[in-house]
């Protein structure tokens, strides 16, 4: 049903985090960590929330 690899990591978050902050030079501070989380969250909130046409992809044979 998802097109996309569901991540069960919770911490996958943090390398992204750190990545971004290396490359823009700056410290991977707790807040800038807790941004990221947060984008992270809800990212995986919208693609686990159902959308129009779900039902036509289940498989109910």
């Amino acid at each position: 049903m998802f097109d996309w690899i569901a991540s069960t990591d919770s911490m996958s978050f943090d390398l992204g985090a750190r990545r971004k902050a290396f490359e823009a030079g700056i410290s991977n501070t707790i807040d800038h960590r807790k941004r990221e989380m947060s984008k992270w969250m809800e990212t995986a909130r919208r693609r686990a929330m159902p959308t129009a046409g779900d039902q036509f992809r289940l498989n109910l044979h």
